[in-house]
């Protein structure tokens, strides 16, 4: 190989072209074999991935190699650092055994470390320039211009390759976010003019457009990153790429790399609209994803016959994730709002797909929810995260899209049933106590005529009414405040156990008990019998009452 420090003298002296590793030439493949919907264009990488150099370790390089039966697997060659009077030489001893045979995948690992560039990269990238990874049997040809790196013109070489093709990555990047002091402050990044196949420097934030061979031009557009920068300059080419030319290369790399590192990855679709929703009353909702992976979705449903360590995709609460939701009633789990799919489309979004519980790569899915908020959530909008999640896998989300979802919970005061006395015996003239006690299951404070002077505006206090028909005059309503009321003041409040008293004994939070008090006198004139009194709970002042006729009665 180059020595290090010739290796840059070189650099400067070769055109840029020359430098830029241009791929193979191909010509366009069927669309079939494409997830349609992926952005080939101005975005290929995360600079956060790029620069992720610990996503493999030598050992699991090897073991990715011998699964797609790669020739690189049973592949050495030498680490050869160069001379040792090479000012540079002590770098790469830190990370290389210079003069040893090491297998590809330590070489692989070693790179990656010595320049911080995930290998990941490396491996797509000379899966896209000389197919090394799915090759049983690679020619010498092959292997000695394994990354494609300055054509293979004077640097061949397995390990060369490797080497001079990662420190080419992170050279790039170090000048693209600001870096100009990496390694050389004398060098500077090599595509920072226009050529033949764009028309400006290839840094973030330029608009760019790619010319053919031809001088057409066939992409235009803003690159977004450091990374994408970065894998343009070594490989120009933008697929699709003209009606003439083909170069494919970029294509290549991002197809490659999502289809052995990223099989998993989605775009937000569309979704339903905001819900706005009561206590004890639920709002259907729906959000859509389409796969823009290489694997196939499976539900709960068709799990059970997907190949075998296949786990299912599942909608998932977000912020934070697997958070618990305040809006679960009716979820499979609190964390999880739906586990199968509600629907599934082809890539239009309309034409329902064959299988209702698979996704294939550019299908589309819906994953239909309901919300329901709980007795103690406060009126107010609530932003609500999800995000699909392959369940069991080490992370689980997909690429996060983010999806959020405004809940409007509304004011909306509630009571339920707990309990009362039993029904009295009592002899004409003579006053029996009784009782009745109602949880508040709505979601704002529960008033008596005590209270409600210093309740917010707008409130109105709960008493206890005769009801069949509702303010009906009750003929056993001795010592009663009004003759169709039988208390106005709660007698106790409890927390939710009811037992413990609660602080303020004329408001009942949600959640807490609330018991009215009352005597049932019946007349000096009444026969001996049966008689049954009728009695609901009202919010005074509000048409009808407001809640619920709960079918209270006392018998005497």
């Amino acid at each position: 190989m180059l020595m290090l420090k010739n290796r840059y003298i070189t650099l400067g002296m070769i055109s840029v072209l020359t430098l830029l590793g241009l791929s193979f030439l191909f010509k366009p493949q069927p669309a079939s074999a494409i997830a349609a919907t992926f952005n080939y264009t101005n975005y290929l990488m995360d600079d956060s991935v790029f620069i992720s150099s610990g996503t493999m370790s030598a050992a699991q390089i090897q073991t990715f190699l011998q699964n797609e039966g790669s020739g690189l697997a049973t592949f050495s060659a030498v680490e050869d650092c160069g001379s040792p009077s090479d000012s540079n030489y002590s770098y790469d001893t830190n990370y290389y055994s210079c003069g040893s045979t090491e297998p590809a995948a330590t070489i692989i690992y070693n790179a990656s470390q010595a320049y911080g560039i995930n290998p990941e990269v490396i491996l797509a990238t000379m899966q896209k320039e000389q197919s090394l990874v799915t090759t049983p049997n690679p020619t010498s040809s092959q292997l000695n211009c394994a990354m494609g790196y300055l054509s293979c013109g004077g640097d061949t070489g397995f390990f060369s390759q490797v080497d001079n093709a990662t420190w080419q990555f992170k050279f790039d990047y170090e000048r693209l976010t600001g870096n100009n002091t990496w390694w050389n402050s004398s060098l500077s990044y090599p595509c920072n003019g226009p050529t033949k196949y764009y028309s400006a420097a290839l840094v973030p934030g330029n608009n760019v457009t790619f010319y053919d061979d031809y001088g057409n031009g066939y992409a235009n557009f803003t690159l977004p990153d450091a990374s994408t920068a970065s894998l343009y300059c070594y490989t120009p080419h933008v697929y699709p790429g003209s009606s003439k030319e083909y170069y494919s290369g970029s294509r290549n790399f991002v197809y490659y790399f999502n289809l052995w590192f990223v099989p998993y990855t989605d775009t937000y679709y569309s979704q339903s609209g905001y819900p706005t929703v009561g206590p004890g009353s639920s709002a259907s909702a729906w959000i859509e994803y389409q796969n823009n992976g290489y694997q196939t979705w499976y539900d709960d449903s068709s799990v059970g016959s997907a190949p075998a360590g296949t786990d299912p995709v599942h909608l998932a609460t977000d912020n934070a994730l697997n958070r618990n939701s305040a809006f679960d009633d009716g979820w499979p789990d609190p964390d999880r709002p739906d586990t199968t799919f509600s629907a599934v489309y082809n890539s239009d979004g309309v034409t329902l797909a064959s299988n209702q519980h698979e996704v294939m790569p550019g299908q589309i899915v819906k994953f239909s929810f309901n919300v329901s908020p709980a007795s103690w959530v406060s009126p107010g909008v609530y932003n609500e995260g999800f995000v699909p999640v392959v369940e069991g896998a080490p992370v689980g989300t997909l690429n996060d899209p983010g999806t959020t979802m405004n809940i409007t919970v509304t004011a909306a005061p509630n009571v339920s049933w707990v309990g009362q006395s039993n029904y009295p015996t009592i002899s004409p003239g003579v006053s029996s106590s009784a009782y009745v006690k109602l949880l508040n299951t709505g979601n704002v404070p529960l008033y008596d005529d005590v209270s409600v002077g210093s309740a917010p505006t707008g409130s109105y206090p709960v008493h206890l009414a005769t009801s069949n028909p509702l303010n009906s005059t009750s003929v056993f309503s001795q010592g009663w405040p009004t003759t169709d009321r039988a208390a106005n003041t709660f007698a106790a409040v409890y927390n939710s156990d009811g037992v413990t008293v609660a602080s303020n004994q004329h408001i009942a939070q949600p959640g807490q008990i609330l018991e009215f008090k009352f005597n049932f006198t019946p007349p000096n004139e009444y026969a001996a019998g049966t008689y049954q009194q009728y009695l609901q709970p009202i919010l005074e002042g509000t048409s009808n009452g407001y809640f619920t006729n709960l079918g209270i009665s006392c018998g005497l």
